[in-house]
């Protein structure tokens, strides 16, 4: 929980960095937003391959690797002085490294280790870690940009994310010997069998068209928000405020998700969730 908190909480704050990277570098702003869309491109492809590499090495050894590139990433971003920098920095080793040490890998410890009847609220607490991270960073990084540097928050960031190779040294290196019997059962299939079989399979695809969408306003929200609302007059204060909201009643919303979860439906509860999220985004949109 800890290690998704600062690997999602260093995440979130690239919001509050748009205009300030932007303005240092000379850039126009459509850089920044690049710069992260290959961010997520990069995390969502390398997901499933260091999950893959988690399976067969361990745990601990893949989020190690993936917390050391996370740093390296941040650290290149705050010495970047034009756009290589900015995307091989913030886009491709931040992208790598979150791919190596945040939700796939650790979402998969989670559930080898808890029972099944406990399952749902415990990778509930581990996601509401991830809202903690971000709702105590991203007033700290603003703070840090206001009252130095960009960079220096930067530098900072970096030195949270090494943190989390820190956290990792007392964890069990749960590799394939490790698997309790359930997952031992698919062991005769090939990747390409699986893979074959889950795209041939409806709710598969349905699930992966929703978290498309949820990935969608996620992103595009804390990417864009601070920039909007300084856009319209408030202050970069408001900005970071708003975004560090977001994190905090998403922790109230994970847990409770996390524990309905055990007892009702959870396609019935994602439709609600989504269907409830683009109402409230339409509405921010219209309304004054």
């Amino acid at each position: 929980s800890l290690i998704v908190a600062l690997a999602l909480g260093a995440r979130s704050t690239m919001g509050i960095f748009l205009d300030p990277v932007s303005d240092g570098l000379g850039l126009g702003t459509g850089s920044f937003a690049l710069m992260v869309a290959v961010q997520n491109l990069i995390w969502g492809i390398g997901q499933p391959i260091a999950g893959a590499l988690a399976d067969r090495f361990g745990t601990r050894r893949v989020l190690i690797i993936g917390a050391v590139i996370y740093s390296v990433g941040i650290l290149v971003l705050a010495n970047a002085t034009g756009p290589a920098g900015l995307h091989l920095g913030g886009g491709l080793l931040m992208g790598v490294g979150m791919a190596a040490a945040s939700f796939s890998v650790v979402l998969a410890a989670i559930g080898r280790l808890v029972d099944e009847s406990r399952r749902s609220f415990a990778l509930g607490v581990a996601t509401a870690f991830g809202s903690v991270g971000q709702f105590v960073l991203i007033p700290v990084a603003r703070i840090l940009i206001d009252a130095t540097s960009w960079e220096t928050a930067l530098l900072l960031l970096a030195g949270l994310t090494a943190l989390i190779a820190v956290f990792c040294a007392p964890l069990r290196n749960q590799s394939n010997g490790d698997k309790n019997i359930e997952t031992q059962t698919s062991d005769t299939e090939s990747l390409r069998e699986i893979f074959y079989r889950a795209t041939r399979n409806r709710s598969y695809l349905l699930l992966n068209a929703g978290f498309f969408v949820c990935g969608f306003h996620v992103t595009f929200i804390g990417v864009h928000l601070p920039k909007h609302l300084e856009d319209i007059g408030q202050t970069a204060g408001v900005a970071a405020a708003a975004l560090a909201f977001i994190g905090l009643f998403n922790i109230a919303g994970s847990l409770a998700a996390g524990a309905l979860g055990q007892r009702h439906s959870k396609s019935f509860l994602l439709s609600l969730l989504y269907g409830a999220r683009g109402l409230v985004i339409l509405g921010f949109i219209l309304l004054p």
